[in-house]
């Protein structure tokens, strides 16, 4: 019995895998123009100086406001690495609106789009046009809820928006020295 479940969950994967696909496929590139507010374009030119640029996709949040620095050093350093965040309002209408905050230190980018795979796509090509940087973006990957997750993205569009970016990012950009990374992990 255990090689026959073993077997039914690779077919199960399999399918989710090519569901997944064809869900990713039907996600046209983002021809929307993009705009960055001053913060934002302030975060990018920081994180950029050493010449490479990495973000971390999390999930939007609910902050609290963060209490004022004791001081405001005179120039702050680069940061390591950026976090991005999606919020997707389908019935929105306009450009992608990128809009950057420091939040206890850490500094964050919110991007505002329609769907969140090809806002997140178009972003990220126009932070490597404004930059002239590649940049890399680390997703994670749930763990837990994979069927709930497969549902939510093919009945609503939302959710596993790692492999939407991708496939947008390989549809608008063919050069692969050009394009985006995307890496993927727990």
């Amino acid at each position: 019995m255990d090689s026959m479940d073993a077997l039914g969950a690779l077919a199960l994967g399999l399918v989710i895998l090519a569901m997944l696909a064809a869900r990713a496929r039907a996600c046209r590139p983002a021809a929307e123009d993009v705009t960055f507010d001053g913060a934002a374009l302030r975060i990018l030119a920081r994180a950029a100086a050493d010449g490479r640029l990495r973000l971390i996709a999390t999930a939007p949040a609910r902050r609290e406001p963060a209490p004022a620095p004791a001081h405001h050093p005179a120039s702050p350093e680069p940061a390591d690495a950026v976090f991005i965040e999606v919020l997707a309002a389908p019935g929105r209408r306009g450009p992608i609106e990128v809009r950057g905050e420091h939040y206890y230190g850490y500094p964050i980018m919110t991007v505002r789009g329609r769907v969140a795979g090809p806002a997140t796509a178009a972003a990220l090509l126009k932070i490597r046009d404004v930059t002239g940087i590649v940049p890399q973006v680390d997703f994670a990957w749930p763990e837990r809820g994979q069927t709930r997750q497969l549902l939510r993205f093919l009945m609503l569009g939302t959710g596993h928006v790692a492999p939407v970016t991708l496939e947008v990012l390989r549809r608008a950009e063919p050069d692969r020295d050009r394009r985006p990374r995307i890496h993927v992990g727990p």
